[in-house]
């Protein structure tokens, strides 16, 4: 294959992949997940650049009239360089320290208008060159999985994963802010900043695996995404343990261990995972893909493209999670350790009992409707298959959803429509004490729930759910226990 073969082919397979990638950000509502699969479209903008610029000189050599092709390349850099650049260096290729509230501005800033653009300009700029005949140049067509209606298929599955959930969650990542009915910690010092790219990355990466398996009917598709996940896991460990590189380079940043030590404490943790563990070498083994294929495309011309695919396709994927899981886990013992950390390990869970703010988070899509988040709704505490519904959380969910069923039915017993009013009479040696408590439909719900033919866990399920709530509203229930269900 000739030099300008290599390259056009490189070029082609850069702009198929910003199409592709963009194709999926249009079809996900939350804003925080479409501009998490947006940062790789950054990613391939400069690789694209790159490649274009790299691009110039063999078609000169060649004879060609490139004044056209230059001019609209070099107007698109200083789109880039104007829009996106800092959050390519700052959020996508790697997550590096920068001003807390210009972060969340770069964040914002990612939305569909300007995403668009750079993508239809980069397909315009490769389609420049067809009128120049260049042997080795294939035409652009859009990559059949657009058309496709199986990849909204999987989208929607993926979506209804993402059940709504009631109560605040806490984010300690550092774009905590930029989320809807999140609580937010303000990481301002450097080694709170440091624990908040850790959270961010985590989030960063739960999403991309669950795509990743979902998008195994789709090679392409799976291959973007095990390429963000690589240049996410390099990233997680730059941030963990200090990279030796040259002073003042663009990859020189302080590692957590190293901000631990100039904190007054000890990095022992993750000095003792790095010593007994392969820490090195499957780190370089991430590293070599991120270089090459994943946050870069390798530009000499001696690697063809084939070859680089080869390699990102016979990396073992299972095994680098399984890396990174124990990186993870380093992290996370790390922040329980240490007193001024241990809210980055409880990242995502929920606070039940308080509202949240009114303020949206900025959409993506600014004009598309769907990418608004709906208002959030008052529970239904006299509904029935609301009971039900929460019942079967509290008795086949994860611990996210057992805590949400449990505050539910607290909220339930406390505010569900009153039935009758209990009267009870405690004997005492001095005589006896009276107390009234109002029987509602949810304590009714409870006390009938067990004879209805369920089997013995079940039974026990709502049994611990009952003694659950009680802390919540002690009197009344524990009334309606002795009554209705003892």
């Amino acid at each position: 294959m000739t030099v300008l073969a290599t390259r056009l082919e490189k070029l082609r397979f850069l702009v198929e992949e910003m199409a592709l990638q963009f194709h999926l950000t249009k079809q996900v509502p939350d804003p925080f997940i479409a501009r998490t699969l947006a940062l790789y479209i950054i990613i391939r903008i400069e690789n694209f650049i790159e490649h274009a610029r790299g691009l110039r000189k063999p078609l000169n050599n060649a004879g060609h009239n490139t004044t056209k092709f230059h001019n609209k390349k070099e107007a698109y850099v200083a789109k880039f360089e104007g829009h996106f650049k800092t959050a390519r260096h700052k959020l996508g290729a790697h997550v590096q320290d920068y001003d807390f509230g210009q972060r969340l501005e770069l964040w914002n800033e990612i939305e569909i208008v300007k995403v668009s653009y750079f993508v239809d300009v980069a397909i315009e700029i490769y389609k420049s060159l067809s009128p120049l005949n260049v042997p080795g140049y294939v035409a652009y067509v859009d990559p059949p999985e657009i058309a496709d209606p199986g990849v909204v298929q999987v989208i929607s599955l993926f979506l209804r994963t993402l059940e709504s959930r009631d109560g605040v969650e806490i984010g300690s990542d550092s774009l905590a802010m930029t989320r809807n009915n999140t609580t937010a910690l303000l990481n301002m010092s450097p080694i709170h900043a440091r624990a908040g790219q850790f959270a961010l990355i985590r989030r960063w990466m739960t999403k991309q695996r669950d795509l990743f398996n979902r998008f195994a009917a789709y090679p392409r598709i799976a291959r973007i995404l095990k390429a963000s996940i690589i240049t996410g896991i390099v990233s997680f460990c730059d941030c963990l343990v200090t990279r030796p590189v040259r002073p003042g380079g663009l990859q020189a940043m302080d590692g957590l261990d190293k901000l631990i030590k100039d904190h007054g404490n000890s990095p022992e943790v993750i000095d003792s995972f790095v010593r007994v563990s392969n820490f090195d070498p499957e780190l370089n083994d991430a590293r070599a893909i991120r270089d090459t294929i994943g946050a870069h495309l390798e530009i000499d011309d001696s690697q063809i493209l084939q070859s680089l695919i080869a390699n990102l396709d016979s990396f073992d994927i299972e095994q680098g999670l399984n890396f990174y899981d124990r990186v993870s886990a380093v992290f996370m013992k790390t922040c329980r350790n240490i007193g001024y950390l241990r809210l980055y390990a409880i990242d995502g869970r929920r606070i039940h009992g308080v509202t949240a703010g009114q303020a949206n988070a900025v959409p993506y899509a600014p004009n598309d409707a769907t990418g608004l988040p709906a208002p959030p709704t008052r529970p239904l505490l006299d509904d029935d298959e609301e009971y039900r519904k929460n019942l079967t959380r509290w008795l086949d969910g994860n611990q996210d959803k057992r805590e949400s069923a449990c505050n539910f039915f607290r909220n339930a017993l406390m505010g569900s429509q009153q039935i009758e009013t209990i009267e009870e009479v405690e004997r005492l040696r001095s005589g006896e004490r009276r107390s009234r408590h109002e029987f509602r439909k949810a304590h009714e719900f409870l006390s009938t729930t067990p004879a209805s033919g369920l089997t013995d866990s079940d039974f026990q399920g709502v049994i611990d759910l009952a003694i659950s709530c009680r802390g919540g509203v002690s009197p009344v229930f524990r009334t309606a226990v002795r009554f209705r269900i003892a």
